[in-house]
């Protein structure tokens, strides 16, 4: 059965992060649009929205949900940039899945 990524996206925000007091609208709506599943590999796509961090190669990893949002929300910053590996494999992760 295929998981609905956007369905998952919308419970890690409502539990994971509104439920432990992110409120930030330009935080919670910037992360509602993360596809998460596309910076992990295909074998980790089903934890992609679980409160935790998840390795992405090169011995690193995409960040647990509610710290990316407790950091940016602290700091106020509503426009994070992706760094070069990152921009690369998203783009690479876009150009050949459909979810």
């Amino acid at each position: 059965m295929a998981l609905d990524f956007e369905r998952e996206r919308e419970r890690m925000v409502v539990e994971q992060l509104e439920a432990r007091g992110i409120h930030d609208s330009a935080v919670l709506a910037a992360i509602r649009n993360v596809p998460r599943h596309r910076f992990v590999a295909p074998a980790l796509c089903r934890r992609a929205y679980d409160d935790t961090p998840l390795p992405i190669g090169e011995r690193q990893t995409i960040s647990q949900p509610y710290m990316v949002a407790l950091m940016t929300e602290a700091i106020g910053v509503h426009r994070v940039p992706i760094s070069p590996p990152m921009r690369a494999r998203f783009s690479a992760r876009s150009a050949t899945s459909t979810g």
